[in-house]
């Protein structure tokens, strides 16, 4: 059974299909025709496609959220349309993956500019190669030696703080969304194993 089939109505909403789904998630589709899905599935693989291209340029433990072509609300509802598609396909292993992209979201953190660049490898490589001029034997080091070690130091530490930081938002969330998305995927093959038994039977209650 194709997801036209299994998900078409002739009903159509005079709002904007994928208006629609953005606002209501994707239990929306119920009310809309076959059109209309091809519309908001459209979307949804675009969208998905978006994100895709900045997670395979951003593997970081924490990135920017600045960096998501859309909004994290907008990238989980195409994922989920995905995951929608797929299940009606028996696509297991696209499932999988977008479940890990779905939870790959998390590391994408309100991080404010100069917090991100404190987090920056180059910042670090800049500070680093600071630190290798300096003189290693600590008796050899002048007061102008010793204060830029100082100042060093206070780049470091709010660096450290700053991503101590964001790494438990990053925890929770991945946490948070790993469950969100097992949770909707068990719903969802349950609700399509019960709609296709349904229709083998009619007589099923």
């Amino acid at each position: 059974m194709g997801i036209l089939s299994f998900l078409g109505k002739k009903a159509r909403p005079a709002e904007d299909p994928v208006e629609r789904v953005r606002r209501g998630g994707i239990t929306a589709l119920t009310g809309m025709d076959k059109d209309q899905i091809i519309q908001v599935l459209a979307w949804g693989q675009k969208t998905t496609n978006d994100y895709a291209k900045v997670l395979g340029k951003n593997a970081l433990a924490i990135n920017s959220r600045d960096l998501l072509p859309h909004s994290k609300k907008d990238i989980q509802t195409a994922l989920k349309l995905l995951i929608y598609s797929s299940a009606l396909t028996e696509n297991g292993k696209m499932i999988e993956n977008l479940k890990v992209s779905y939870v790959a979201l998390a590391t994408y953190q309100d991080v404010r500019p100069e917090a991100a660049e404190a987090m920056s490898f180059n910042h670090i490589v800049d500070l680093a190669a600071e630190i290798k001029s300096l003189p290693t034997d600590p008796e050899k080091m002048s007061a102008e030696d010793r204060e830029k070690l100082r100042s060093i130091a206070q780049k470091l530490s709010p660096a450290n703080d700053i991503q101590m930081q964001c790494l438990e938002k990053v925890k929770a969330e991945t946490e948070s969304l790993s469950r969100e998305v097992n949770a909707f995927v068990q719903s969802l093959l349950e609700a399509i194993a019960a709609t296709r038994d349904k229709a083998r039977d009619p007589d099923q209650a």
